[in-house]
């Protein structure tokens, strides 16, 4: 078998340069420890109607293992009656990660998509490699926010009972901040490599926007369920 530069499955549109850098480096062990603080007013846990919800976790990789940071996020729902039985709903969240002495890999980032902004494909916002051979793979980034306003309703021509609740809500958000020093390092010699490892998306950084339904049923046993049809009001072509 011929020896290869390692842009063999690279150049036949497999993976972009970063990921096979980072996978090239090979086995990495992770070890982490984590804890969670929840403040919780909400009147019904399955089905809200006032109230407020917030959850805060980080996660510390470094004891033992290979791979040392900082993974903050928050989420924070606040439920409030309007009239008749329109609930509104107000949704943020945010997210930081933060090295500890050693650089952050690019598999650690934040990859985010429909749970930031409905309607954007898995790993659909943030960073992207954009290379010659149509990759465009998610880069993630170290940063986040999002933020949604939802109105809930009952569907008038169904009885209560039945449990089936409509919804509509606008979503924005943004992922940024790729640690660049993953792109580009000594063992990478090829000026081809060097070349297409720089050539990553960087405006996909900016805000991104989505508006949709949502329909949602309410069981007494497994609370809710439901699903989301949005639309990306903004995104950038790939």
């Amino acid at each position: 078998m011929a020896a290869t530069n390692g842009l063999g499955c690279y150049s036949d549109g497999e993976a972009s340069l970063p990921v096979r850098k980072e996978l090239q480096s090979g086995s990495t062990l992770t070890s982490a420890l984590g804890y969670s603080l929840n403040y919780n007013t909400l009147d019904n846990n399955k089905n809200p109607t006032d109230g407020l919800l917030v959850d805060f976790k980080q996660d510390y990789a470094g004891v033992g293992g290979d791979v040392r940071y900082l993974k903050s996020a928050v989420d924070a729902k606040y439920y409030t009656p309007l009239v008749a039985d329109i609930v509104g709903l107000i949704h943020v969240q945010g997210g930081i990660l933060n090295s500890v002495g050693s650089d952050i890999r690019m598999l650690d980032h934040f990859q985010m998509g429909p749970n930031l902004v409905r309607g954007f494909a898995p790993n659909g916002i943030g960073p992207r490699d954009l290379n010659p051979f149509g990759t465009a793979d998610a880069l993630g980034g170290t940063k986040y926010w999002g933020a949604s306003a939802e109105l809930q309703m009952p569907f008038w021509f169904l009885p209560k009972e039945v449990g089936l609740k409509g919804a509509v809500y606008a979503d924005a958000g943004s992922l940024w901040d790729l640690q660049r020093t993953v792109l580009l390092g000594a063992d990478w010699r090829s000026q081809r490599a060097r070349l297409y490892s720089f050539n990553h998306h960087s405006s996909l950084d900016r805000n991104m926007y989505g508006i949709g339904v949502r329909q949602r049923q309410c069981h007494p046993f497994v609370g809710g369920c439901g699903s989301d049809l949005g639309v990306a009001v903004r995104s950038a072509a790939l």
